[in-house]
């Protein structure tokens, strides 16, 4: 069921017929006045409004004003700045439209149809709809329903835009809509490094700059997953340096903190030997924030994937018993190399200890990580003289 608006009055959809089949044809009427007093040299003239007026008011054929889009994503800000993308779009489409906000965790279908339906003050609408994710089946039924009357009729008065945060919680409905017509719009994640740096790039190269490679790598590298902090120290960094490209030196002014570490991070600088680096990173790691508990798992994550690829190696289990994907093995297989069983047991050992350490609110955390660190950076060949 479908409501109009008439003013700030709101009725059902025949009686909302009713009335403006009484205001249309004055609208009509008052054009064809305007043109009967008007000069012959301005007849031309007016006959654009007249024409504008007839389109208004339904008398001549037009083409579809609305559509429904679905953004669906999980970064908050590239999904933003696609919902900004469509609204300006809609707006060149429906210039004289009304903005309507609404919110899908609240709003009711009373409220999406009466934001769809036209009013005298406004033919047309642009529903922005927020947490798609939260819409419950009533409002998702009207949607539905809006999106199915826009494929009959291919007249839809509104344009819709609905934010969803990508997960799985309100799919069902998002589907639905998608078969009834509605357009997604899917928003990717920029969860690897590389896909980071082209969008330090791009960035770059919407403003008609360049940065270099070791510039957009350490922005990546501090700001990591901060997409929307990005893009904003890019247009700083543009806006204040006019050399091209950007170099890193003038990055480094505005980046005073390291770059982000991670527990993986510190196991791989462990592993590759370097005592000092690990360390190092892992103390910047816990100053940044990172949970202890996640940096021993990630390191115990390390070991067990080295201890599973020496039993491979040694004929113990087969390659299907270890349960790790051939790349996976692969890399464990490198990791052990030059490591002994004696060794594998001693970091299984002190990663035990470090583990009960933290939990425990022991003497000294931070000093049973370096030494679990240090134990991993040694290939377990570590004395009690060295603690």
């Amino acid at each position: 069921m479908f409501f109009s608006r008439i003013g700030n009055v709101f009725f059902h959809q025949d009686q909302a017929k009713f009335c403006t089949a009484l205001v249309r044809p004055l609208q009509v009427a008052l054009a064809l006045a305007v043109l009967s007093v008007s000069a012959p040299s301005c007849r031309g003239r007016k006959m654009s409004l007249f024409v504008q007026v007839c389109r208004n008011s339904g008398s001549m054929p037009h083409m579809p004003q609305g559509f429904v889009h679905i953004v669906s994503g999980e970064d908050d800000y590239l999904s933003g700045q696609r919902v900004q993308e469509l609204k300006t779009v809609a707006f060149r489409t429906l210039p004289e439209a009304e903005i309507i906000e609404l919110d899908a965790a609240t709003c009711t279908a009373f409220d999406f149809d009466q934001a769809v339906s036209p009013s005298l003050l406004s033919d047309a609408s642009i529903v922005l709809m927020s947490h798609g994710e939260n819409m419950d089946e009533e409002v998702g039924t009207a949607l539905v329903e809006y999106c199915q009357r826009f494929r009959k009729e291919s007249n839809p008065v509104s344009i819709v835009i609905v934010r969803h945060n990508g997960s799985t919680k309100g799919s069902g409905i998002i589907k639905r809509a998608q078969k009834a017509g509605a357009v997604l719009d899917p928003i990717e994640s920029l969860k690897k490094p590389d896909s980071r740096k082209n969008f330090v790039l791009h960035c770059c190269e919407k403003r008609k700059r360049r940065i270099t490679p070791d510039a957009a790598q350490l922005i990546v590298d501090v700001l990591t997953d901060k997409t929307g902090e990005i893009a904003a120290l890019c247009e700083q960094l543009c806006d204040d340096f006019p050399q091209d490209p950007i170099s890193r030196n003038q990055v480094e002014t505005y980046l005073s903190a390291d770059p982000r570490v991670t527990g993986f991070n510190v196991a791989d600088r462990a592993i590759s030997g370097n005592v000092a680096q690990a360390v190092l990173g892992l103390r910047s790691a816990l100053a940044q924030g990172v949970d202890p508990l996640a940096i021993i798992g990630a390191i115990a994550m390390k070991i067990r994937a080295m201890a599973k690829a020496s039993a491979v190696d040694r004929g113990t289990i087969t390659p299907a018993e270890a349960r790790m994907a051939p790349w996976q093995l692969r890399n464990a297989r490198k990791d052990v190399r030059g490591w002994t069983s004696q060794g594998l047991r001693k970091c299984i050992q002190t990663a035990a200890w470090a583990d009960e350490q933290c939990k425990s609110s022991g003497t000294d955390p931070l000093y049973a990580m370096e030494i679990l660190v240090e134990t991993l950076a040694k290939k377990g060949r570590i004395s009690a003289s060295d603690r």
